[in-house]
Protein backbone atom coordinates (compact mmCIF):
# COMPACT_ATOMS: atom_id res chain seq x y z
CA UNK A 1 0.00 0.00 0.00
CA UNK A 2 2.48 2.25 1.11
CA UNK A 3 4.38 1.47 -2.21
CA UNK A 4 1.54 2.18 -4.61
CA UNK A 5 0.82 5.63 -3.19
CA UNK A 6 4.59 6.40 -3.52
CA UNK A 7 4.15 4.93 -7.11
CA UNK A 8 0.94 7.32 -7.60
CA UNK A 9 2.41 10.37 -5.80
CA UNK A 10 5.85 10.03 -8.21
CA UNK A 11 3.30 9.35 -11.35
CA UNK A 12 1.51 12.26 -10.96
CA UNK A 13 4.08 14.78 -9.90
CA UNK A 14 6.06 13.75 -12.78
CA UNK A 15 2.49 13.73 -15.15
CA UNK A 16 2.52 17.32 -14.32
CA UNK A 17 5.75 18.14 -15.28
CA UNK A 18 6.13 16.74 -18.51
CA UNK A 19 2.46 18.24 -19.19
CA UNK A 20 3.66 21.65 -18.62
CA UNK A 21 6.94 21.38 -20.11
CA UNK A 22 5.70 19.71 -23.24
CA UNK A 23 2.65 21.85 -23.61
CA UNK A 24 2.36 24.99 -21.26
CA UNK A 25 -0.71 25.18 -19.37
CA UNK A 26 -3.34 23.71 -21.52
CA UNK A 27 -7.17 24.13 -20.12
CA UNK A 28 -9.01 20.99 -18.44
CA UNK A 29 -11.00 21.88 -21.56
CA UNK A 30 -8.08 20.82 -23.72
CA UNK A 31 -7.09 18.03 -21.96
CA UNK A 32 -10.60 16.34 -22.16
CA UNK A 33 -11.09 17.10 -25.74
CA UNK A 34 -7.65 15.43 -26.90
CA UNK A 35 -8.39 12.55 -23.88
CA UNK A 36 -11.30 11.44 -26.00
CA UNK A 37 -9.44 10.16 -28.92
CA UNK A 38 -7.93 7.49 -26.84
CA UNK A 39 -5.18 5.43 -28.90
CA UNK A 40 -6.13 6.83 -32.02
CA UNK A 41 -4.10 10.41 -30.59
CA UNK A 42 -1.28 8.13 -29.74
CA UNK A 43 -1.18 6.95 -32.97
CA UNK A 44 -0.97 9.95 -35.00
CA UNK A 45 1.10 12.27 -32.51
CA UNK A 46 4.65 13.09 -32.89
CA UNK A 47 6.69 10.17 -31.61
CA UNK A 48 9.07 12.44 -29.58
CA UNK A 49 6.00 13.30 -27.30
CA UNK A 50 5.61 9.63 -26.78
CA UNK A 51 9.77 8.80 -26.27
CA UNK A 52 9.31 11.85 -23.60
CA UNK A 53 6.24 10.59 -22.00
CA UNK A 54 7.78 7.32 -21.48
CA UNK A 55 10.87 8.36 -20.16
CA UNK A 56 9.54 11.28 -17.85
CA UNK A 57 6.01 9.34 -16.62
CA UNK A 58 7.45 5.98 -16.70
CA UNK A 59 11.31 5.39 -16.56
CA UNK A 60 11.92 8.58 -13.87
CA UNK A 61 8.95 7.31 -11.33
CA UNK A 62 10.53 3.83 -11.22
CA UNK A 63 13.52 5.16 -10.78
CA UNK A 64 12.70 7.49 -8.25
CA UNK A 65 10.18 4.77 -6.41
CA UNK A 66 13.57 2.88 -6.10
CA UNK A 67 15.13 5.46 -4.34
CA UNK A 68 12.42 5.42 -1.96
CA UNK A 69 12.96 1.76 -0.88
CA UNK A 70 16.49 2.09 -0.71
CA UNK A 71 16.34 5.18 1.34
CA UNK A 72 13.30 3.70 3.76
CA UNK A 73 15.48 2.03 5.82
CA UNK A 74 17.74 4.79 6.26
CA UNK A 75 15.22 7.36 7.64
CA UNK A 76 13.55 4.56 9.82
CA UNK A 77 17.89 4.47 11.21
CA UNK A 78 17.64 8.19 11.66
CA UNK A 79 14.32 8.32 13.45
CA UNK A 80 15.71 5.78 16.25
CA UNK A 81 18.68 8.03 16.71
CA UNK A 82 16.52 10.96 17.45
CA UNK A 83 15.92 12.34 21.07
CA UNK A 84 12.83 10.54 22.95
CA UNK A 85 10.65 13.99 22.82
CA UNK A 86 10.99 14.44 19.62
CA UNK A 87 10.44 10.33 17.57
CA UNK A 88 7.20 10.13 18.39
CA UNK A 89 6.11 12.89 16.08
CA UNK A 90 8.76 11.61 13.83
CA UNK A 91 7.44 8.16 13.72
CA UNK A 92 4.07 10.28 12.82
CA UNK A 93 5.10 12.38 10.33
CA UNK A 94 6.64 9.11 8.45
CA UNK A 95 3.57 6.85 9.17
CA UNK A 96 1.48 10.11 7.34
CA UNK A 97 4.35 11.14 4.86
CA UNK A 98 2.74 8.53 1.13
CA UNK A 99 -0.42 10.40 1.66
CA UNK A 100 1.20 14.05 2.31
CA UNK A 101 2.90 13.20 -0.64
CA UNK A 102 -0.15 12.09 -2.19
CA UNK A 103 -2.00 15.86 -1.24
CA UNK A 104 1.22 17.51 -2.93
CA UNK A 105 0.77 16.10 -5.70
CA UNK A 106 -2.45 16.28 -6.60
CA UNK A 107 -2.52 20.33 -5.60
CA UNK A 108 0.71 20.43 -8.20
Amino acid sequence: MRSGLYLLAIFLFCLSFWIHRSFGKPDLDQLTYHLNYGFELLRTSDPVFAERFVKWCVLVPLLLLALCWYGEPRVWRVIAKTPQRCRALLYRLHGWFPQLLMLGATAF
